[in-house]
């Protein structure tokens, strides 16, 4: 994730925003893994824009599963919108399972405006205070509320503390 982390904040300091963070189009330059050359790449820029930084986009765009409120609220957003799929992209990879799930559409977008996701799983009971504080920071309804770019390089977790001593 700090890979992927880095990634993102690279992309935005250059004024682009994907808007299709999804594991799909994440790839690895290696086999293994644990190689020290091993590289982090996203892939699929179809949706991406670049932006000055006073500009906003307006049409909706994104993978639903993934997709930030303000997208499917029909607001107009910015590069924040970015956070909330690695949040939903980060909370997958710790529980095996998406925070937001509906086979309807519509069901699932209201799910997601109203971030109905919890840590009850028996998963998260391994997992760290401070990993879930991320999770949380990261999906934040309003993106004014969410977690900046600076505070999540500082962010805890980011330094590599990600499960539970029990």
């Amino acid at each position: 994730m700090s890979s992927l982390f880095d990634a993102v904040l690279y992309l935005h300091g250059q004024g682009i925003m994907h808007r299709d963070l999804k594991p799909d189009i994440l790839l690895l330059n290696s086999q293994n893994l644990i190689e020290a050359d091993a590289r982090l790449k996203i892939s699929d820029f179809k949706l991406s824009l670049q932006l000055k930084p006073d500009e906003y986009a307006t049409n909706a765009a994104g993978t639903p599963f993934y997709v930030a409120p303000e997208i499917i609220s029909e607001k107009s957003y910015d590069k924040r919108c970015d956070f909330w799929s690695l949040g939903v992209i980060l909370f997958l990879l710790l529980s095996g399972s998406l925070p937001f799930y509906h086979k309807e559409t519509s069901v699932l977008f209201d799910k997601i405006k109203a971030r109905e996701y919890s840590f009850t799983s028996n998963v998260w009971n391994y997992v760290s205070s401070e990993a879930k504080d991320l999770v949380g920071r990261l999906l934040r309804v309003d993106p004014d509320h969410r977690i900046t770019g600076e505070k999540l390089k500082n962010h805890p977790w980011n330094s590599g503390k990600f499960l539970a001593s029990n």
